[in-house]
């Protein structure tokens, strides 16, 4: 009886918990497609510009490109380009 409760009980536990995901993963349904080399980038900090895929960085979730230029071992004439993906705002602290 015990063993059959336990069964129970954690069948129920994992189709909720798969049911929260599924409803959290649910968003508007839509899909956004931006070609970095299309995209319209802002300056920001210095050698580094930004360009929204979708959302604000500067006010919540958003997905960004994101362009270093010579950085971090990035190709000498192209920089460095990456996606950044977020459920917050971008935060940005200048190292002195």
């Amino acid at each position: 009886m015990r063993r059959s409760l336990f069964v129970v009980a954690v069948s129920v536990g994992m189709i909720v918990a798969w049911s929260v995901g599924r409803v959290q993963g649910q968003g508007e349904g839509k899909v956004v497609f931006v070609a970095a080399n299309k995209a319209d980038y802002k300056a920001g900090a210095k050698g580094v510009s930004m360009a929204a895929v979708w959302g604000d960085a500067a006010a919540g979730a958003h997905g960004t490109w994101t362009k270093f230029d010579h950085w971090s071992g990035g190709d000498k004439k192209e920089g460095a380009l990456f996606y950044e993906e977020s459920s917050g705002k971008f935060d940005l602290i200048p190292a002195k």
